[in-house]
């Protein structure tokens, strides 16, 4: 009798877990419809060739537009998304991000990381010339 309740446990509680998983990978999907890889890859080009000479812009940005596998970077992304945040995190996100105000930011966020990265990379090689 015991290993009966036992395996029935076990059965109830695999099933939770891969609900739970279904749920969050719909949120996840949810989200990445929200926010497609390719839109934000697209627009972070369009910014980050800003910092390249003119004449190697349109090299740049048609490799980072036509040469990079978005469906390779949003299968990492959904992976990474469920193991890393909870269902209710994950909806979250995809609310937000659904939103018109998440749409507004998310439209925003390539122009920000062009304006932040030379910031950065300066940064760090700041801090590895320090190094050695």
């Amino acid at each position: 009798m015991r290993i009966v309740v036992f395996l029935a446990f076990i059965l109830c509680a695999s099933t939770s877990f891969a609900n739970e998983e279904s749920e969050k990978k719909a949120a996840a999907e949810r989200y990445l419809a929200a926010t497609p890889m390719s839109d934000m890859l697209s627009d972070m080009a369009g910014n980050m060739a800003m910092q390249i000479p003119e004449a190697e812009r349109d090299d740049f940005i048609r490799l980072m537009t036509t040469e990079v596998d978005v469906s390779k970077l949003e299968s990492a992304a959904l992976d990474a998304m469920v193991k890393t945040f909870t269902l209710e995190e994950l909806n979250a996100l995809a609310d937000f991000y659904g939103s018109d105000v998440g749409k507004s930011a998310m439209g925003k966020f390539g122009t920000y990381m062009a304006m932040v990265m030379p910031a950065i990379q300066r940064e760090i090689m700041r801090a590895v010339s320090e190094m050695q």
